[in-house]
C-alpha cells in the first residue's frame, strides 16, 4: 500500500444525496480478500476517537475530515467548532465558512462560550426532535427536515484539555453522550487513551489507531486486537465487518514544506467559501475593542424600549448589556485615566443623537481640559459649558419642566411621560458638583428629581469621580452614588477605592481589564462589561 495517497480529486462540491454526513478518510487493505477499498466513516451516526503517537498523522486526518466534509456538504449542512491545544495548525481553518470558530489553550472564555453554545444547541434541538415526534437526528432528516445542520465538534489533544479546564466538571463528556442523537457529533484525537476511562471510550463506537509508542494502546482501543502498523505517518488501524485492517489516510493537503500545506489550505477556503451563501454560526467573544457600529449592526434588534441603550457586551454571556437613560437616577463614571471613562460618555450622548435625536436633550457640564468638547455641536446636545452657573440654572429649568409632567400626569394626561424627551444632566468635573452643593435651591431640584419626579424621564451622569473613597462629608450627588452603588468603574476591580468591594464579589474578576473594558456596578451587583466606542468616520 502507497505511503502516500493524496487527497481524491474526484469528490466534487456540493454533491453529496446522503441524509448522513459520510467522510471518506483513506484506502484499507483486505488481504484475505485481496482487496483495497475507501474506508468511510458516519460522523451522524458515531462519534470518532483516534489515538496515536505525536507526528503520526492524528492532525492530518483532522484536516482530511474537515476537507471531505467542507467539500461535499454546505454550510447550511454542517457546522464545525474545534478545540485545537496540540499544534494550532487547525486555526487555518478559522476563515472557512462552515468553521464557527477554533479554541485554542489560553482562550478560556471563548471555550466556555463554545460549551454554552453547544448545550443550548442540545436543549433546542431536543425540544425539535420532539416537536417532530422523532428520536434521533438521523430520522429528522429522514423525514425531510433539512433546518437543522449536523455539528461537528472537533477536538485536537484532549489530554490538555481535560487537565487544564475539566478538573471538576468534564463538560465535554455530557456532549459526548447527548449529542449524537440531536446531531451534534464529537471527534477527538489524542496520543493516548490512559486517563480517559470507560466513560469515555463507551461513547465512542468508531475508533482509529494510528501508530502508538505503546503497543497496549492498540488492545484498549480494540477489544483482543494483537494487530500491529508500521511507524509511516497516516498509517492507521481501522475496524471492518469486526475485522481489524490497515489503512492509509489520505494527505488532506499537498506540499513538501509546512508552509505549502498553508497556502494550500489557504486557497482552498477561498474556493470553498466563493461557492458558499451562507456561514455557520459563530462562537459569540468579546472582541478586543468593540464599536458603536458593531453595536448598531449585531444588537440593534436587542433595543425593545425607550431610551434603552447598549452600554456594552457582558463577559459572562456575551449579551448586550441595557440601561434605560430615562431610570438611570444617578450614575457615578470612576477609574484610570486613559481606560475609557470619557470615550463612554461620548458614545452615550452619540448614540442618543442617532437613536433619540429629537427625544432628548443633553446638557454637558465639562472639565477644564474640555475632554467632552466634541460633543457641544450635536443636535441633541442643548447646553455644553464649563460653568457652574449655567448648571445651577439648568437643574431649575429641569425641576420646573418635570413639574409640569408630573401635574399633567395627575391631572390625568396619560399620554405625557410618552411624549415627553428624556433630560439628561452629565457634569464631568466634581467641582461643579461641590458647587451646586451650596446652592440649596438647586439641592431641592436635585432630591425632586431623584425622589419625587424620578420617572419623568431624567437621568444625571456624573464623571470624573476621584477613585478615593466616598466620605460621609462629600456632597449629596456622589454619596447617592455611594449609597445606591451605581457606578461604571473603568480599572482592575481589585483597585477599586470610590466604592468597596469585598473579597467574595471581587473573586469571579481577578482577571486583569483591558482597553474598554468597565465594571457596571449597581445595589450589590456586578457585571463586567466590553464598552463601545464611538468611531470616527
Amino acid at each position: 500500500m502507497a505511503e502516500v495517497i493524496n487527497f481524491p480529486s474526484e469528490i466534487g462540491f456540493h454533491q453529496n444525496k446522503d441524509t448522513d454526513i459520510i467522510c471518506e478518510i483513506g484506502i484499507f487493505d483486505d488481504p484475505d480478500n485481496q482487496y483495497q477499498g475507501v474506508h468511510s466513516v458516519n460522523l451522524t451516526k458515531e462519534n470518532l476517537m483516534i489515538i496515536g503517537s505525536t507526528q503520526v498523522g492524528k492532525t492530518n486526518l483532522l484536516q482530511t475530515l474537515i476537507r471531505n466534509v467542507t467539500t461535499k456538504y454546505t454550510s447550511d449542512e454542517v457546522n464545525i467548532f474545534i478545540i485545537d491545544f496540540a499544534s494550532m495548525v487547525l486555526r487555518n481553518f478559522e476563515g472557512l465558512k462552515h468553521v464557527g470558530g477554533v479554541v485554542t489553550s489560553s482562550e478560556d472564555e471563548k471555550l466556555k462560550n463554545l460549551l454554552k453554545l453547544l448545550y443550548a444547541e442540545l436543549d433546542a434541538r431536543k425540544e425539535k426532535l420532539l416537536s417532530v415526534g422523532v428520536s434521533s437526528f438521523s430520522a429528522y432528516r429522514e423525514a425531510g427536515k433539512t433546518d437543522l445542520p449536523q455539528i461537528i465538534l472537533m477536538v485536537d489533544n484532549l489530554t490538555a484539555l481535560r487537565e487544564m479546564y475539566f478538573n471538576d466538571n468534564d463538560e465535554l463528556l455530557g456532549l459526548c453522550r447527548e449529542g449524537l442523537a440531536v446531531g451534534i457529533s464529537v471527534v477527538i484525537a489524542n496520543t493516548q487513551t490512559q486517563g480517559m476511562g470507560y466513560k469515555y471510550l463507551s461513547n465512542f463506537s468508531c475508533r482509529i489507531a494510528m501508530f502508538c509508542n505503546d503497543t497496549n494502546e492498540y488492545s484498549s482501543l480494540f477489544e483482543h486486537c494483537r494487530e500491529r502498523i508500521e511507524d509511516i505517518k497516516g498509517r492507521c488501524l481501522i475496524e471492518v465487518n469486526k475485522k481489524y485492517m490497515d489503512c492509509q489516510t489520505y494527505l488532506a493537503f499537498e506540499g513538501e514544506k509546512e508552509i505549502d500545506r498553508v497556502m494550500a489550505i489557504r486557497a482552498y477556503i477561498e474556493e470553498i467559501n466563493g461557492r458558499d451563501n451562507n456561514a455557520a454560526k459563530k462562537i459569540p467573544v468579546i472582541p478586543s475593542l468593540l464599536t458603536a457600529k458593531e453595536v448598531v449592526r449585531d444588537y440593534a434588534k436587542t433595543v425593545r424600549r425607550t431610551f434603552d441603550i447598549i452600554i456594552g457586551l457582558d463577559y459572562a454571556t456575551v449579551d448586550p448589556f441595557i440601561i434605560n437613560l430615562a431610570n438611570i437616577g444617578v450614575l457615578g463614571i470612576s477609574g484610570k485615566e486613559g481606560r475609557g471613562r470619557h470615550s463612554f460618555i461620548k458614545y452615550v450622548v452619540r448614540m442618543l443623537n442617532v437613536m433619540y435625536r429629537d427625544r432628548s436633550e443633553v446638557h454637558i457640564f465639562d472639565g477644564i481640559d474640555k475632554r467632552l468638547a466634541c460633543l457641544e455641536n450635536l443636535p441633541n446636545v442643548s447646553h455644553y459649558s464649563l460653568s457652574s452657573e449655567v448648571a445651577v440654572e439648568t437643574f431649575k429649568e429641569a425641576e420646573e419642566e418635570l413639574k409640569r409632567r408630573y401635574d399633567e400626569l395627575a391631572a390625568g394626561n396619560e399620554d405625557i411621560i410618552a411624549k415627553s424627551k428624556l433630560i439628561l444632566i452629565i457634569i464631568n468635573q466634581t467641582s461643579i458638583v461641590e458647587e451646586l452643593q451650596s446652592n440649596p435651591t438647586v439641592m431641592a431640584a436635585y432630591r425632586n428629581m431623584i425622589g419625587k419626579y424620578k420617572n419623568m424621564r431624567v437621568g444625571i451622569i456624573i464623571g470624573g469621580i476621584e477613585n478615593e473613597a466616598i466620605p460621609y462629608s462629600a456632597p449629596d450627588m456622589l454619596k447617592r452614588v455611594k449609597e445606591t452603588r451605581h457606578m461604571l468603574f473603568f480599572d482592575d476591580l481589585a483597585n477599586s477605592k470610590a466604592l468597596e468591594i469585598t473579597m467574595v464579589q471581587g473573586k469571579p474578576f481577578r482577571k486583569k481589564t483591558e482597553l474598554g473594558d468597565g465594571f457596571y456596578l449597581k445595589d450589590n451587583s456586578i457585571v463586567r462589561l466590553k464598552i463601545p466606542f464611538w468611531e470616527e468616520q
